[in-house]
């Protein structure tokens, strides 16, 4: 009987051995497996910081362009409106915002109310004479900062389209017509400082 119980005791102390063989195995992979989660953690960590570093750098950003631009508006009103327009406008007929304000600065310096001796009016020196028709232009209108970019660019979209896309030829025929042929006018235009 005695010999029965220690054969008994030694299978079951055996069993019991490799029972917690295979729980500190089980304990060592779970350990491996936290030491390799912490790792994957701590970069996840890491890059989540390196992302919200990030957003504060751009919120930032835009606090400033915001704080710029809401005093640009105080101090230059009349500017500040026409890059307003001429960036929702460039985009409404396809052009690059800055070719529109370098065409603007080359045609009137930003003079909304200037008059040309060939008969153009206001900031993009639309030819009244020449469109007044073909786009119904309202006389009473011309001066109008929205408005004369809306014509002037409805005007450069019929040439751009005239050229088969090629915008040097329509800022050409923009200044030019079909008649006159003044060749500096294209690298006046994309000279100034906004283009």
């Amino acid at each position: 009987m005695v010999k029965k119980i220690i054969i008994f005791t030694n299978i079951l102390l055996l069993a019991i051995t490799f029972l917690m063989i295979d729980y500190i195995k089980e304990l060592d992979r779970d350990k491996d497996k936290l030491i390799t989660d912490k790792g994957v953690l701590a970069k996840t960590i890491e890059k989540n910081n390196n992302k919200l570093n990030e957003l504060i750098t751009k919120v930032d950003e835009f606090k400033l362009i915001s704080y710029r631009d809401n005093i640009v508006k105080k101090k230059y009103p009349a500017f500040s409106k026409i890059v307003e327009v001429v960036f929702e406008k460039s985009g409404k007929y396809g052009f690059d915002p800055n070719l529109i304000m370098s065409l603007i600065h080359t045609e009137s310096s930003f003079r909304p109310k200037v008059v040309s001796s060939q008969g153009a009016y206001g900031l993009m020196q639309v030819n009244y004479s020449v469109w007044k028709d073909e786009l119904q232009i309202e006389s009473s209108k011309i001066f109008d900062i929205e408005y004369n970019i809306e014509m002037g660019l409805r005007i450069l979209k019929r040439y751009y389209d005239k050229s088969n896309g090629d915008i040097m030829r329509a800022l050409h025929l923009y200044n030019n017509g079909y008649t006159y042929n003044n060749t500096k006018y294209n690298k006046k235009v994309v000279s100034t400082i906004y283009y």
